[in-house]
């Protein structure tokens, strides 16, 4: 079906930038979960401001995300990694860690719950 207007290809556009921004966003954080370097602070903070100017669906969660990011001392996996499932919750990578970390913590029941959302999702 074609577009018919450029308000909705602007629409469009937007939606997914904003998608693409927010699952970069939870790429920092599942490096950050697993001790890997990632990028700058300025460079998270320049998503960040891009998520909230394209009137994204979650410029709260991408704040999150610098704030904990932003954090010294060893990282808080789960936390961080329910945060990026929910920024990209069909990233298969983030999927997995978020699923690996729930079964480590003893949470299998979570993470079969959590499994099966995702594949309804996938269709």
């Amino acid at each position: 079906m074609p577009i018919s207007n450029g308000a909705e290809v602007e629409r469009l556009a937007r939606e997914a930038l904003s998608r693409e921004l927010a699952a970069r966003i939870a790429r920092d954080l599942l490096d950050r979960a697993r001790n890997r370097s990632r990028r700058s602070g300025a460079e998270l903070a320049v998503d960040v401001q891009r998520v909230e100017a394209l009137g994204g669906a979650q410029p709260v969660q991408c704040q999150a995300a610098a704030r904990l990011l932003a954090e010294d001392g060893p990282p808080d996996r789960t936390a961080l990694l329910v945060l990026a499932s929910r920024l990209d919750p069909l990233g298969l990578d983030v999927a997995l860690a978020h699923l690996a970390q729930l079964e480590r913590a003893g949470r299998g029941r979570d993470a079969g719950r959590q499994a099966d959302r995702l594949l309804d999702a996938l269709g």
